[in-house]
């Protein structure tokens, strides 16, 4: 436990540090807004007895008001001061009522009512405090005891919270203002109370003193109403930093008068022990009640000390997902603390036999690793650090870092084994997630190879035919018959190449997400495969019959997608089936499925099918069939991708020997 004034000096170095800092890093507002210079700004001044008060003669006194009084005036801001208990001016300013409420501890339950400056002037700690002739010894005189709270308090609330984790019980006991809890605390109808440190009673100090406990370490700044007062915030954040830069600052004389030389609160009373000691001397006959009592009293203190860091290593050992772990040599026993069982996702309940457990929970593959990294740490002493994965309650595995040392008895003969057991299972998982990053980018470039060499090649083979025909187009003495022949071929590879880039621009807005999809208009299906139909008839080759199949059922379907997309699709249906089919049909045809809650748009053909290994990759980008065909494979892989942005589905239905029927399906 820190005695007062050690804090105190604490406090004040940490304060001189952060001026120092805030001089180097501060940098000037460059903007302004300007204020209203007739308005007059309500100052809330809270009763907070050596805190924030009224002097005996009537003006504002302590450390938050005064500093708030010198930044206003610097700025030749006008504003009137507003008294009241804190809890009334904290409503207050949350409403609008008043403008500004100095010396406000900021909490994220007050962020979300009230603006703060950027800059915080101190760090205020809550204290608690007794009466003057109260000895007090440690946190368990409190048990039992009424304690004064001032309601919305955040010394109150920070009290509440620190003795929580000591299981002291209390009567809290609840004041509007700090100045009534005071009154109550010196006419003993309460024991302690909570509030802020230093100098919360100033000149009470005859009546009351510090119980030497600090908690709840809170900034302090200026509260002002949400979203309001911007422009008078960014002038007076810009004095403040000037006043903390420099030391001889109205900032710093405000921390010399309020800050540390103000009160002086030691424990300078004879100790208990030597109280009963020189007693002891009138009467032998309590010595031995005196010995037991003040040994009581210290293994009371010592143990709340104890449970205090243990308290506190718990918290590290949660935070950084690490346990405690042991073996001891002689007995071949391990030992885990609860943060290890929480790693794995078990209690000490559900574990009768921890050696089996740990033994049997080690993976089979890294078991051995883990036991001979044991063995070599007790034969050579050597610091043991190895990895492995361990069995979880829920069935899957837990990585796991195991660091060790091994402790020895006098004559240097290994006792025990002892470290520290680190969940690292996040971090593998992070080195996996980086590794398959890794994975997706190499892949990545290696499509993009593979991309230019293929389209490289498909650009060049139609580009050499043009090339090579315009050139002997060019020829005067060719016949008519070549002519036309010629022209043929440059109009069939021009047609080629323009696919390819079409096909190239619509797989560059895919992969980019800027496809767009205007699905707002009903298209009747009858109407739509007809004028597919006869756009491709025109084009059939001669060793194929282009049907058109609309069962009765479907002449009057009228579907909500986008027509120009699902011509696509079907362009490329119809396409690769005149590309690959045996003489024979070509059926373009719609159906619905058997829930009949489908249309299904499809292109059949009679050609050599398609085995069902490969109808997994069909779809794929580059995939062709036959790797000698024109093309470069990218059809059915934008029809997938299309079909995918009308939220619908492409499918394949086929086997060798049997025809291929490519389906395109949509939500009626």
């Amino acid at each position: 436990m820190v005695s007062g004034k050690f804090f105190r000096v604490i406090c004040f170095v940490a304060q001189l540090g952060f001026v120092l800092v805030v001089d180097v890093i501060a940098a000037p507002i460059v903007a302004e807004a300007s204020s209203d210079s007739g308005y007059v700004y309500k100052v809330g001044l809270p009763n907070v007895p050596g805190v924030m008060y009224r002097c005996a003669d009537g003006t504002p006194g302590g450390f938050s008001v005064e500093l708030v009084q010198h930044l206003l005036d610097d700025e030749h801001i006008r504003y009137v001061w507003v008294d009241g208990s804190w809890a009334d001016l904290f409503e207050k300013v949350k409403k609008g009522e008043i403008d500004i409420l100095p010396g406000t501890q900021v909490s994220a339950e007050r962020k979300a009512h009230l603006d703060f400056l950027s800059n915080r002037f101190y760090t205020m700690w809550s204290e608690l405090y007794v009466g003057k002739h109260v000895k007090f010894h440690g946190l368990n005189d409190l048990r039992g005891k009424r304690i004064g709270l001032i309601r919305n308090d955040n010394n109150g609330i920070g009290f509440v919270n620190y003795v929580a984790e000591f299981q002291l019980e209390f009567t809290p006991v609840s004041y509007e203002s700090h100045k009534d809890a005071v009154e109550a605390l010196i006419r003993n109808e309460i024991y302690a109370v909570a509030g802020p440190s230093p100098s919360l009673f100033g000149a009470m100090l005859n009546d009351v003193q510090s119980a030497g406990i600090f908690f709840n370490p809170t900034d302090l700044n200026i509260g002002f109403t949400k979203g309001k007062h911007k422009a008078i915030m960014a002038k007076m954040n810009r004095r403040l930093i000037q006043y903390m830069g420099s030391e001889t600052s109205i900032y710093a004389k405000l921390l010399s008068k309020y800050g540390l030389v103000n009160v002086s609160k030691t424990w300078q009373h004879i100790p208990l022990w030597l109280t009963i000691f020189l007693y002891s001397l009138v009467g032998a006959f309590f010595i031995v009640a005196v010995f037991v009592l003040i040994l009581r009293i210290q293994v009371s203190r010592k143990t709340l000390q104890l449970r205090e860091k243990e308290f506190l290593m718990a918290k590290v050992l949660d935070l950084g997902e690490m346990g405690v772990w042991g073996f001891d040599v002689a007995t071949q026993n391990y030992f885990w603390s609860k943060e290890i069982y929480a790693m794995t996702g078990y209690s000490m309940e559900d574990i009768s036999d921890l050696n089996n457990h740990i033994i049997g929970s080690f993976h089979p593959d890294d078991r051995a690793n883990v036991l001979t990294a044991l063995a070599r740490t007790i034969a050579t002493g050597a610091n043991m650090d190895v990895e492995f994965r361990a069995t979880s309650k829920n069935g899957g595995y837990v990585f796991l870092r195991v660091i060790g040392t091994v402790a020895m008895d006098k004559v240097g003969k290994p006792q025990r084994v002892l470290g520290i057991c680190h969940n690292v299972t996040n971090q593998k998982n992070y080195e996996s997630t980086l590794l398959g990053a890794l994975s997706k980018a190499e892949e990545s470039e290696r499509l993009k190879s593979a991309f230019l060499a293929n389209v490289s090649h498909e650009i060049r083979t139609p580009l050499n035919a043009i090339v090579g025909f315009s050139s002997l187009l060019a020829e005067n003495q060719m016949k008519e018959e070549k002519r036309l022949i010629y022209s043929n071929v440059i109009v069939s590879q021009s047609n080629t190449l323009l696919t390819l880039i079409n096909d190239i621009i619509d797989l560059a807005k895919i992969e980019a997400g800027v496809m767009s999809i205007h699905a707002d208009f009903e298209v009747r299906a009858q109407s739509f495969l007809t004028d597919v139909y006869a756009s491709h008839k025109l084009l059939c080759p001669e060793h194929i019959n282009l049907i058109l199949s609309i069962p009765p059922e479907c002449k009057k379907l009228s579907i909500k997608v986008d027509e120009i997309r699902v011509r696509q699709i079907l362009n490329n249906f119809v396409t690769n089936a005149f590309k690959y089919a045996d003489p024979g049909d070509v059926i373009l045809g719609v159906k619905l499925d058997d829930e009949r809650q489908r249309i299904e748009l499809y292109v059949k053909d009679s050609g050599p099918g398609i085995d069902p290994l490969q109808h997994s990759s069909i779809f794929n980008r580059f995939y062709k069939l036959n790797q000698f065909s024109q093309g470069p494979g990218l059809g059915l892989s934008i029809a997938k991708s299309l079909a995918d942005l009308l939220g619908g589905e492409v499918s394949l239905r086929s086997a060798v020997g049997e025809g291929s029927e490519f389906v395109l399906s949509i939500k009626l």
